[in-house]
């Protein structure tokens, strides 16, 4: 399919340079959560979940 339904693509991207993980190597998506909470949103809507996009992963 050409197009997706709105529903299927983040509301709000942000970049970090490197993904919070455990000693093996599992993402620890709490971690990620903390980070992220003191950041103000981009969006205009405060209320909506936010999605996060990772940076570039290991080489």
């Amino acid at each position: 399919k050409a197009t997706l339904a709105p529903y299927k693509y983040p509301r709000d991207v942000r970049f970090v340079d490197a993904l919070p993980r455990n000693t093996s190597g599992k993402l620890q998506h709490f971690k990620l959560r903390e980070q992220l909470a003191g950041t103000a949103p981009r969006s205009a809507d405060a209320g909506r979940a936010e999605r996060i996009a990772p940076g570039p992963g290991p080489s």
